[in-house]
């Protein structure tokens, strides 16, 4: 659903960049470089294991990289960093070096400069998307708390919530009424006589009892919709400098561990740092902690 969202501009547009680029791997076989021709077409930029061949082998999506940076220069080594992927590439030689970097940073460049254009419209929307799932997730995570409150009070989540909002009331009339009280001091209840013993044991107070009371009714049960995830939180590594562009995002720096929160398949996860603040950032920029 995400590739038809930028096919329309795609069709549109023809290929600009294209030659021949050693990729770094991901795959079980190892993480060396091998050669492939790439092509650009629109946003996306295709690459093939021939420069004839018509089926790609898979494509970067330029539409999402947040930056093309210089990692060796002299090694003619540039990457591309996206939300999900940090793609090393390597250039032939200088002239096709500065061909790749100088051509991907405009069009990177061009692509930020249009907040409007369909690719970013695409990317925002995702964002926002993702937003909504985190505050329901949490949602959920505090319904769960309230049920597991309201079974060690003995009651239920109506009367709980009905307290909650009842209580700034309360207060106001309280504060009113202890105004009145201070110009008229209640009589001292006399003490009932009697052979009361503080002392002597109640017979119903030895009926305590360990027991965790049952569920009230009222207690309502959160459902977890069928495919969801609960969010696994994990101590991570910052592997590269990131400055938040949008409120809702959270600068991180190098060698800084934070907490990740949520994952989302669009690279973009949530997180919190060390003094508490939180915000979303690109998951390829950070490594997870082994336990």
């Amino acid at each position: 659903a995400r590739l038809v969202r930028y096919l329309f501009l795609n069709t549109k547009m023809e290929a600009h960049l294209q030659g021949w680029l050693s990729k770094q791997g991901t795959g079980a076989l190892g993480k060396g470089f091998k050669r492939r021709y790439f092509r650009q077409k629109g946003t996306l930029l295709y690459y093939y294991k021939q420069d004839k061949d018509d089926n790609e082998l898979g494509f970067v999506n330029v539409a999402e990289a947040i930056s093309c940076d210089i990692v060796d220069e002299s090694k003619h080594h540039f990457q591309i960093k996206t939300p999900k992927r940090i793609w090393q590439l390597i250039s032939e030689n200088e002239n096709d070096f500065k061909y790749w970097v100088d051509g991907l940073k405009n069009v990177i460049e061009r692509l930020n400069s249009d907040e409007n254009s369909l690719p970013r419209q695409s990317v925002r929307l995702e964002t926002m998307e993702n937003r909504i799932r985190d505050v329901e997730a949490k949602e959920n995570l505090l319904r769960n708390a309230l049920e597991i409150a309201a079974q060690q009070l003995g009651k239920n989540v109506e009367d709980l919530l009905a307290e909650a909002e009842g209580k700034n009331v309360d207060d106001d009339d309280n504060s009113n009424n202890n105004n009145n009280d201070e110009q008229e001091q209640p009589k001292k209840q006399e003490e009932p006589q009697g052979n009361n013993d503080s002392g002597k044991d109640d017979n119903n107070d030895n009926d305590e009892t360990n027991d965790v009371p049952e569920k009230p009714e009222g207690v309502f049960e959160v459902k977890e919709e069928e495919g969801d995830e609960k969010p696994k939180r994990f101590k991570a590594t910052v592997l590269y400098d990131y400055a938040a562009q949008q409120d809702y995002e959270m600068t991180i720096h190098v060698d800084e561990i934070i907490t990740v929160l949520s994952k989302h398949g669009n690279g973009w996860w949530l997180g919190a740092t060390s003094d508490g603040k939180q915000g979303y950032f690109p998951g390829s920029y950070v490594q997870q902690i082994e336990d």
